[in-house]
């Protein structure tokens, strides 16, 4: 496995832990909702306050969330935590699981077959083809246990797209509001 492989593998193994938000959302979403907030101020202080950055710990759980060297002040993190908070907040029926199993499994498909196998790049996305074929199948595997064939298709298409046109980061926090959303709308 080359070091690019290995390196946005683990980047995207940190997006496991994502699954306890909806869990304990059934039970409590404000304060979820809350913690997600307030992760989003300790991340931002950490960018702004070069005297947070210098503590060892914090450091290295950075290094590890880092989009890469190119980007020192990647706002990816704070997306990520807005996006669920927002998914969580429009989620009508329970089904927060949906953009989280997006936002883990799709997303995190697409990046690692695209970079491993994805040779074509789509014209004017920093995307390849097979890396958007992987997040297409996934996300209709997952939506099949939400919604009718027909429908899953439809909502695999459109997230396929809300991915192409997201840029890197960017789709942290467009990729669980629009798969909540989409998800509420084909389900009403």
């Amino acid at each position: 496995m080359n070091s690019d492989v290995k390196k946005e593998l683990l980047r995207k193994s940190l997006h496991l832990p994502l699954f306890i938000f909806p869990c304990l959302a059934m039970f409590y979403k404000p304060l979820v909702i809350g913690i997600l907030l307030v992760m989003v101020v300790f991340y931002t202080a950490y960018l702004l306050c070069p005297s947070i950055r210098n503590i060892s710990n914090l450091s290295k759980i950075y290094a590890l969330i880092q989009y890469s060297q190119r980007h020192p002040k990647d706002l990816a993190p704070i997306y990520l935590s807005v996006g669920i908070a927002m998914a969580l907040y429009i989620d009508q029926a329970g089904y927060g699981f949906f953009s989280i199993l997006v936002m883990v499994i799709c997303d995190s498909l697409a990046a690692l077959i695209g970079k491993k196998y994805g040779k074509r790049k789509i014209p004017y996305v920093d995307k390849t083809f097979v890396g958007s074929g992987a997040f297409f199948i996934s996300c209709f595997a997952i939506a099949l246990f939400y919604l009718s064939p027909e429908k899953a298709l439809a909502v695999s298409f459109i997230l396929t797209v809300v991915e192409l046109l997201s840029s890197k980061g960017l789709d942290n926090l467009t990729l669980p509001i629009f798969a909540q959303y989409v998800l509420n709308l084909f389900r009403s």
